[in-house]
């Protein structure tokens, strides 16, 4: 929807008073000018915020809050937005998710005019994944045309809930920290994950790689040799795990607070990405990442498992090559 209304600067003043006798919004008033005046000053205007979204997680409902957005200025007093065609990016199919009211809207405080927008029910349905509208404003007059206003929706890819099972895998292209800290340099791939925990529960994150060798476990194996795990509460470690089931890793986590909170899970190799392993072991390849109720093996907790056996380490200590 496009709109075009221009108004001098004696028609824009008339208006503010109106408004101010009359309420918070209006439409823009009328008038034949063709061309704000030069006296208005400053002919750039400012979009506040440039960006507004909203992010889903996996068992939320779909947001139903309206986001708005605030074209100021005093040229932009002077006339109403111009609004592009949108252009929606994102993972297929990606278009027709988002409501926008481009309705002329003027608010006095802020002064400006109002924006708003929606998720449609029909975002609901969208597949895991970011999705990005790019609108262009054009503010007649102005010297900063066109400014892109840009709205987002995060159909959460990375998050975690107890019962979730995911594949992923390791690349070249991954990022990569020294294994110890959050963010310190080093050479080692990781993978980011946010679990969420509810109030006083404890979940156990697990992380599989190409085999299991001590529990009786069944379920998706990757190609990675032997994954680690370390978990953060921001940016503290809180928790690390090389072997919890043969090669397999886990850490479990207990929420102590009476709200749901979030974690960060961040799997990886045990061995860096140097290229001097041995030729079997797998630093780049895929592994399943999993939340359970339960830890590996059904027991009541990490230590009632079996240890590996002298010559499953003799094998693991051979594969890893001292790593």
């Amino acid at each position: 929807m496009r709109f075009t209304r221009l108004f001098s600067v004696t028609a824009m003043v008339a208006a503010v008073t109106l408004l101010a006798s009359c309420g918070e919004s209006s439409s823009p008033a009328t008038s034949a000018t063709t061309d704000p005046s030069f006296a208005l000053g400053p002919r750039a205007y400012t979009l506040t915020p440039g960006t507004v979204g909203w992010t889903k997680l996996p068992t939320d409902p779909i947001p139903t809050d309206v986001r708005t957005v605030l074209v100021a200025g005093n040229i932009a007093l002077a006339s109403y937005p111009l609004f592009g065609t949108p252009v929606y990016t994102g993972t297929s199919p990606a278009g027709n998710w988002l409501d926008m009211n481009l309705a002329p809207n003027f608010s006095r405080n802020p002064l400006g005019w109002l924006v708003s927008f929606k998720l449609k029910a029909s975002a609901a349905a969208l597949p895991i994944g970011t999705y990005t509208v790019t609108i262009p404003v054009t503010v007649p007059a102005a010297t900063n045309n066109p400014t892109n206003l840009v709205v987002t929706f995060s159909n959460c890819g990375n998050c975690l809930f107890v019962g979730d099972v995911r594949a992923s895998s390791f690349t070249a292209l991954s990022p990569r920290y020294d294994r110890n800290t959050f963010s310190g340099a080093g050479n080692y791939p990781y993978e980011d994950w946010r679990v969420f925990v509810e109030p006083g529960a404890t979940v156990y994150v697990q992380v599989i790689g190409s085999t299991y060798v001590v529990c009786a476990e069944t379920g998706a194996l990757g190609t990675m040799s032997d994954p680690f795990l370390r978990i953060f509460d921001g940016t503290t470690s809180i928790g690390a795990n090389d072997d919890t089931c043969g090669y397999q890793s886990q850490v479990a986590i207990t929420n102590p607070t009476g709200v749901r909170k979030e974690y960060l899970a961040r799997p990886g190799p045990l061995a860096d990405a140097s290229g001097d392993n041995p030729p079997t072991y797998v630093v780049f390849g895929t592994y399943t990442i999993r939340v359970s109720a339960v830890p590996f093996g059904g027991g009541g907790g990490p230590g009632l498992m079996a240890p590996p056996s002298a010559e499953q380490l003799r094998m693991k200590q051979r594969a890893l090559g001292g790593h």
